[in-house]
């Protein structure tokens, strides 16, 4: 894939506390509660308990819009040089709150989102933009867990660490309005605003039109084999 070497001029804004215009917007999850007591934590912590979404910072925003602009009105435009968004200090400061609000074990690293606070949350990510933009960020391995399903099986869950979690979320900022552009409006999975109630809601009004076969099918075992 070529990436667009035109940069966007977007100045980072503050750490957590501009909110503006999103392209995303995601369902509010609860968050690792253990003695969190920075702005960030505090932050959602508010949003969760009024039970709204949280918005990206208004330079996240415009970025995004942008990217999904351009893939949407020039189909057959290739984008290079999308690395240098990642490192953003505003792109990583939602990566990290998005993470933040999605909370989870920590990874084989054993670092926690307290220990990140205790850490410093600035200094964490001061060090993580210059690992990204000297281009010395390793992920590190995945922690496997399992966790039971339905049936009485098990299936298997790779925990990354925090810092991975991070730069993955980056990347899907940066890259999930250029995707979105191509999809077609009936695929639901994985998608902002889109859930597997709204996909049911569509089968409901197409059969409600005539539309009366439906076809149900699942790959058995995918995650257990795919890696």
């Amino acid at each position: 894939m070529t990436l667009n070497r035109t940069p966007v001029r977007d100045r980072p804004g503050r750490l957590r506390w501009r909110r503006g215009p999103q392209y995303l917007r995601s369902r509010v999850t609860p968050v690792e509660g253990r003695g969190l007591g920075s702005r960030s934590a505090s932050y959602v912590t508010e949003i969760q308990e009024i039970g709204v979404s949280l918005l990206p910072p208004i330079t996240v925003g415009k970025l995004q819009t942008a990217l999904h602009t351009k893939a949407k009105n020039s189909p057959d435009y290739r984008f290079y040089a999308l690395y240098d968004k990642l490192y953003r200090r505003d792109v990583l400061e939602w990566a990290f709150i998005r993470c933040l609000r999605n909370g989870g074990a920590p990874g084989v690293d054993g670092q926690s989102f307290a220990d990140i606070e205790t850490y410093g949350e600035e200094r964490w990510l001061d060090e993580l933009t210059e690992e990204l933009r000297n281009e010395t960020y390793r992920p590190g391995p995945v922690r496997r867990v399992f966790i039971p399903k339905g049936d009485g099986k098990l299936r298997p869950l790779g925990i990354p660490c925090i810092k991975d979690r991070v730069v993955q979320m980056a990347a899907v900022l940066v890259l999930e309005p250029i995707f979105e552009a191509d999809l077609e409006p009936e695929q639901h999975a994985y998608r902002p605003e889109r859930s597997a109630l709204d996909a049911v809601r569509q089968v409901e009004r197409l059969l409600r039109t005539g539309h009366t076969e439906v076809v149900d099918a699942d790959l058995s075992g995918y995650f257990e084999t795919a890696s």
